[in-house]
């Protein structure tokens, strides 16, 4: 049998290599979590919450809102960090690739971006926006301190969780609130996400009473009326933020207080635990994104090998 040479190796991994970056991309279904404590953002594989990667930089600090760029190669992280209010991170390789300071910042919470990646909407004292491209403010949202917030499909308006009895809904061109969806008195809500019809609002609850800190609250758009609730079990939380997958099947909600991720069947209402232990310090703020799967980086590593070994045995051409 003919053994394989360095030189074969080589060719092999730049077929696979020429295979990953022509062919179609593949992609994982995750969920970026903050972790408050740790100082960190994980992504986790949103079936079984096992870690698939993790961004951490030095000046990243107890990091809040999460924002991906529309080709998913960009993550926008929120950062209670006087030196610099907004980090950015390669999805792909976890490197931090920017970042980002305003002094019409206080602590960055929310993020967001528009369709066209090209507008970052940013939660303070109010909800400021600026340019991805030049980092220039535009005009802000008149929101008074606002924790979690989800812009509209066509960019109109947005949702935002005010902890303050109320989640309300401005208008992202005037700035002025259109509409105000109110809860009992001392609830405080912290997360919001949309059903991908905007029929419905999810609303999670950080203060409160024992009931509403561990419910997520089921909204009608257009009546106001709280038409569900999704009651998650165990011990008394606080529940941060909540997410919900493109095709509205199943919700995300972080609990900080007990340290927990929990997978909510939207129609059914059952409640199963994503992850209950390490590395989870503190989970916040919820993204689920589609993500590319890490193909090209596998392929290079195998390119890298093979260029190893033809160093080690020497060139076998003639």
């Amino acid at each position: 049998m003919r053994r394989s040479r360095p030189t074969d190796l080589l060719l092999l991994a730049c077929a696979c290599v020429a295979a990953c970056l022509m062919g179609p991309r593949a992609f994982a279904a995750g969920l970026f979590v903050s972790s408050h404590d740790s100082h960190r953002v994980y992504l986790l594989d949103s079936d079984t919450g096992a870690v698939l990667r993790t961004y951490e930089d030095p000046l990243l600090v107890s990091p809040t809102g999460l924002a991906l760029s529309p080709d998913r190669a960009t993550l926008y992280v929120g950062n209670n960090n006087s030196a610099t209010d907004v980090l950015l991170f390669d999805v792909a390789t976890g490197a931090r690739t920017g970042s980002f300071s305003s002094n019409r910042v206080s602590f960055a919470q929310g993020l967001a971006l528009d369709n066209a990646g090209q507008r970052l909407y940013v939660g303070s004292d109010l909800i400021e926006s600026f340019s991805t491209d030049t980092g220039a403010p535009g005009a802000g949202i008149d929101v008074s301190t606002p924790g979690d917030f989800q812009l509209t499909r066509d960019g109109s308006a947005v949702y935002a969780a005010t902890s303050r009895d109320r989640v309300v809904r401005a208008l992202t061109d005037s700035g002025g609130t259109d509409r105000t969806y109110t809860f009992p008195s001392g609830s405080g809500p912290t997360g919001v996400a949309l059903s991908p019809d905007e029929s419905l609002l999810y609303v999670a609850f950080y203060f409160g009473t024992p009931t509403s800190r561990n419910m997520i609250a089921v909204v009608d758009t257009a009546s106001g009326s709280t038409v569900g609730t999704f009651n998650i079990p165990g011990p008394l939380g606080n529940l941060v933020d909540v997410d919900v997958t493109p095709d509205g099947s199943t919700l995300f909600v972080s609990d900080t207080f007990n340290n927990a991720l929990y997978r909510v069947d939207a129609a059914t209402g059952a409640v199963s635990p994503l992850l209950t232990s390490a590395p989870l310090d503190g989970p916040g703020y919820l993204l689920y994104a589609e993500v590319p799967e890490p193909t090209v980086a596998l392929a290079g590593a195998a390119l890298s090998a093979a260029v190893l070994a033809l160093r080690r045995r020497g060139p076998t051409l003639r």
